[in-house]
């Protein structure tokens, strides 16, 4: 597939992107967004209006206004979802992805279609996981489609397996079935991804990513988040059975775009760079659990008196409770509050899925990381002891210094891959070819 472009607007190459809501999956797509429009095409970048009115809080950000970067720019358009703002079924993803595709055929039809009409006609759509019926999209327009997968080329390839049933997976009266798929170390039943086990209660997550492999003869590429030194032996095998092409890592590719256009949906806290720049080289443990994972509060308070315990400094980052999906605020122990006051630590205010996946990468594989459990399968409460052992196992000792030692090796590995010629590099360009425009 190849686009022609030229220099004026109306025959400028166009891209529209289409990425469901939340942090993990806007960041990776709006990177990829801006690299697209740093080598001189216009990107159109498209979420769920719930999303975008937090982006607009924590951004200057102008609907469908044209943001220079690089060669190019790239502006935001935002559709309206059919649910309310306190409508329980964002909660529940079995009631939430359905709506959400029926809202978002008919919205990002129009949108597409009225750009047509603008004389701004849309080359190429670009979905990631959760919204596999934007290729729907893009077929009945007969539009070129691609999608952006954000996870691993690991979790990519137990989703394919899982879909095509080539290998048996846990069920309910199996519940505890090792996964043996090609190219990938042998996964505990524990080990794969939370969505495919049968354990997990709700099904419209799993849904709509395997509707993305219902749908995978569709779009002419496959994006992949990682780089082919990390990950080369699975890369190899996907290739041969779909068009996969591994870009990552993505921050670092886009690193050299110089752009001002932000999808996070808080501010930046400066006070985090102060207080950061105010500790030793390598000194602060730094905690997440990501915008979806939500912990009990007995296991808060355990992790709390764990990172106490072990008396390092930290940078943790808590969720605030999303009020439409009902959730206490966390309570931290006063003694953990008193001890980022006296400045050992500092709390920002805001492991399930694939991250049960990449825990087995990180410990066994890449060997840059110790396991603090076994994950929500575990169904037990990780107690402080544990917390502070782990953390120090992992930041002081031989043990820390090996892991030290590996971090910087794939760190290495990861920026050659985005160097010029670098597998990363080139697979971006070449897709960037792809649509009509030589990457210079």
């Amino acid at each position: 597939m190849a686009l022609e472009s030229s220099s004026s607007r109306s025959s400028q190459v166009h891209v529209m992107l289409v990425s469901f809501q939340g942090q993990g999956s806007v960041s990776p797509h709006l990177r990829l967004g801006k690299l697209i429009a740093s080598k001189g095409m216009i990107v159109t970048f498209v979420t769920t209006d719930y999303w975008g009115k937090k982006m607009r809080q924590a951004n200057e950000i102008v609907v469908a206004e044209l943001k220079p970067v690089g060669s190019g720019s790239i502006r935001f358009e935002f559709f309206d979802d059919g649910c309310a703002e306190d409508d329980d079924r964002r909660g529940v993803s079995s009631l939430y992805i359905p709506q959400l595709e029926q809202s978002g055929k008919r919205e990002v039809t129009k949108l597409v279609r009225r750009y047509e009409e603008k004389n701004e006609p849309v080359s190429c759509l670009i979905s990631n996981p959760f919204v596999p019926w934007a290729c729907d999209v893009a077929q009945e327009l007969n539009i070129p489609s691609a999608v952006l997968w954000i996870q691993s080329c690991a979790c990519f390839s137990t989703f394919y397996h899982y879909h095509n049933g080539h290998v048996p997976f846990p069920t309910e009266t199996q519940p505890q079935l090792d996964v043996n798929l090609p190219c990938v170390p042998v996964l505990k039943h524990d080990e794969i991804h939370t969505f495919l086990h049968p354990s997990y209660p709700s099904s419209g997550m799993r849904e709509a990513i395997l509707g993305q492999f219902k749908n995978l003869s569709k779009p002419f590429c496959v994006l992949v988040n990682s780089f082919d030194a990390l990950e080369q032996e699975v890369v190899d095998h996907l290739s041969k059975l779909c068009p996969i092409k591994t870009i990552g890592p993505l921050f670092k590719l886009a690193k050299n775009v110089v752009s001002d256009v932000s999808g996070d949906f808080c501010k930046p806290s400066d006070q985090c760079l102060e207080w950061l720049d105010s500790r030793p080289e390598r000194s602060v443990v730094y905690i997440s659990f990501g915008t979806v994972a939500y912990l009990k509060q007995e296991q808060m308070e355990e992790m709390a008196h764990g990172v106490l315990r072990s008396g390092l400094s930290f940078l943790w980052v808590i969720r605030p409770p999303l009020p439409d999906l009902r959730f206490k605020t966390h309570v931290v122990p006063r003694q953990l509050e008193e001890e980022c006051g006296r400045g050992g630590g500092k709390i920002v205010d805001w492991c399930f899925g694939d991250q049960v996946t990449n825990a087995v990468y990180l410990s066994d594989v890449f060997k840059t990381g110790v396991r603090l459990s076994r994950g929500g399968a575990d169904e037990r409460i990780v107690t402080r002891e544990e917390v502070a052992e782990k953390l120090l196992e992992a930041v002081v000792g031989e043990k820390a210094e090996e892991l030290r030692k590996n971090a910087l090796k794939w760190k290495a590995e990861a920026e050659a891959a985005v160097a010029p010629g670098g597998s990363s590099e080139k697979n971006f360009r070449e897709f960037v070819e792809k649509l009509g425009v030589k990457s210079g």
